[in-house]
């Protein structure tokens, strides 16, 4: 079965989500306020965790949470538990950026979208489709451009690796951003030609 992963990049500024009515669809981080019909609705991200009870409020969404027990914000994401329907941890040790497909290991690469990558294979999804993952700068929702910058080399190498091991399986995975770095990685299809 497909799914669609919306992440928050340029590429859907003006997007009518309402087109992803009735199909399975992952909404990650702040982008489930536009997207409220979404299936999942998944973090990683301690600070959005915190906020999900307002951001989820008129939503119908499944909400996962994502959490390493050895991050600095720890406790603020225990406090959050009881807003989660599925919350799963990952690694003792240090975060990796390896696809880790045992819920009791599982290697996030510390990115809510990647996070949401790895939950869809876990899930048995394929084709996945990535929306909003341009990975090349600009975001529709205000987050700290200077943190945001000197992080997408290291987002990009965590999609990099996993997308370059998911070739060796079943699990097919297409970009709809017309200005994903993920484009020379793997197939790009217009999301209107998917949707046809």
């Amino acid at each position: 079965m497909e799914v669609f992963i919306i992440g928050s990049g340029e590429s859907l500024k003006g997007f009518d989500y309402s087109k992803l009515n009735g199909k399975e669809t992952i909404a990650v981080n702040k982008v489930i306020q536009a997207i409220p019909h979404a299936t999942y609705f998944l973090t990683a991200d301690s600070g959005i965790a915190t906020n999900v009870n307002n951001w989820t409020k008129n939503s119908t969404a499944i909400k996962v949470l994502v959490y390493s027990t050895t991050h600095k914000r720890f406790h603020r994401f225990q406090s959050c538990w009881s807003n989660f329907d599925v919350t799963m941890k990952y690694g003792s040790g240090n975060p990796t950026p390896d696809i880790g497909f045992r819920f009791g290991e599982f290697q996030p690469g510390q990115n809510s979208g990647f996070c949401a990558l790895q939950f869809a294979v876990i899930m048995g999804y394929s084709p996945i489709y990535l929306l909003g993952f341009d990975l090349s700068g600009g975001h529709l929702f205000d987050i700290k451009k200077r943190t945001w910058a000197r992080r997408l080399d290291e987002f990009y190498n965590h999609f990099k690796k996993g997308l370059l091991q998911l070739r060796n399986t079943n699990v097919k995975v297409i970009s709809c951003s017309p200005i994903s770095r993920l484009n020379d990685i793997i197939e790009y299809k217009n999301i209107d030609e998917v949707l046809a």
